[in-house]
């Protein structure tokens, strides 16, 4: 399958997964930019989960099975998917 290469194959939303490193690791951290990075961050994380929900809906039990071997934002660390490279 071809969600089994690449960063895919741990987690469903690897570009969401960026955001977190983008939005905490600035070069100056002020309190302001501390609240903005935490709000935008739960949003991304409740934005991802939404999202997840409607792939469901339109992949159907393709998706689900595809659910039941990654982590949504990080990696599971239960379940091993393989593919490639393992």
């Amino acid at each position: 399958m071809p969600w089994k290469v690449g960063s895919p194959r741990w987690i469903r939303f690897p570009v969401h997964t960026a955001f977190f490193g983008m939005f905490f690791l600035l070069p100056t951290m002020k309190l302001d930019l501390l609240v903005l990075a935490i709000l935008l961050n739960i949003y991304n994380v409740i934005g991802s989960i939404l999202y997840d929900k409607r792939l469901v809906k339109i992949g159907g039990s393709a998706y689900a099975d595809y659910q039941a071997v990654t982590g949504l934002i990080w990696r599971r660390s239960i379940a091993r998917p393989t593919g490639r490279g393992w």
